[in-house]
């Protein structure tokens, strides 16, 4: 009976140590999640922060702007990477002014790897760059802006450069208006796929598995405006940014609430769990002390 009753205790004092620990990851955890995300991550957490939709900066259109740009099909060019700001509706990005494409077979790859293969037709970048000759000599990336202000990864003026046609304004997708149009922006998948800081960017910087080049991240729906930025980033170890957190930075204090190396979470387990076994062999011990 009363080795039924001890039996009954360490049950009792197991089970409130399992809550105690249920209670500390419900607490801790989220706090956790907190440190290792950035506050106003969108597609690609770590990395968005930095590279994506939710860093602003002082020019950045009004969502307001954004819209009333769509909505008018005019796209916006902006940034401190060009000598003014200048809008170019969608009727003069077709007028023969600007270099054009029609029917471009064109390869989607996104994350997961799925490919689609489309015909595509619009006005090629660069053509309406060097044709109006906007671009500051420090110009260095683009980002596409959409109608709600989401922003894509930063694209390398320089690949531009290497390749007139690797970035295209599509007005057309397969004979027809884009399905998230009425103006898409594309890159073609072969000017990035061997790119060194592509793959640096890709490796260094994406969600885990996603170490491969893909061009969805560039393919931005109902684009409204194009950023053009004199930022300098280096892919190799840092993003050189004096107004951004560094990706170590970001590390850092990922491993700030880690002692061993591992998650969080995992160790608060694992050190429960001991502190619980500890718990019972000594209530044992003492019971055959007192019994002795």
């Amino acid at each position: 009976m009363r080795n039924h009753l001890d039996f009954k205790k360490i049950r009792i004092i197991g089970f409130s140590i399992l809550i105690f620990m249920e209670l500390t990851i419900f607490l801790l955890f989220p706090l956790s999640i907190k440190i290792n995300t950035h506050e106003n991550s969108s597609f690609s957490q770590n990395y968005s922060f930095i590279l994506s939709s939710n860093q602003k900066n002082s020019d950045d259109p009004s969502i307001e702007d954004l819209e009333n740009y769509y909505n008018n099909q005019i796209l916006h060019f902006y940034g401190d990477g060009v000598i003014e700001s200048f809008n170019i509706s969608k009727t003069a990005l077709l007028n023969n002014t600007y270099e054009t494409c029609n029917n471009l077979n064109f390869t989607w790859l996104n994350k997961m790897g799925t490919k689609n293969y489309l015909q595509i037709s619009g006005v090629f970048l660069y053509s309406i760059f060097n044709n109006l000759d906007v671009l500051k000599e420090n110009a260095t990336y683009i980002r596409f802006v959409g109608n709600d202000g989401y922003k894509s990864y930063y694209f390398p003026i320089r690949i531009m450069k290497n390749n007139t046609h690797s970035v295209i304004i599509t007005t057309e997708e397969n004979g027809e208006v884009p399905p998230k149009g009425p103006i898409e922006s594309n890159v073609l998948y072969e000017s990035i796929v061997n790119d060194s800081e592509m793959i640096a960017m890709f490796k260094e910087l994406g969600e885990p598995g996603e170490n491969f080049v893909y061009n969805s991240l560039f393919n931005v729906h109902y684009l409204s405006a194009i950023e053009i930025s004199t930022i300098h980033l280096n892919y190799n170890n840092t993003i050189e940014n004096d107004d951004n957190p560094s990706i170590n930075d970001t590390k850092e204090k990922e491993n700030q609430l880690s002692i061993l190396g591992y998650s969080e979470w995992i160790e608060i387990f694992s050190f429960t769990f001991i502190i619980m076994l500890v718990t019972i062999v000594n209530k044992k011990k003492n019971r055959k002390q007192l019994r002795n």
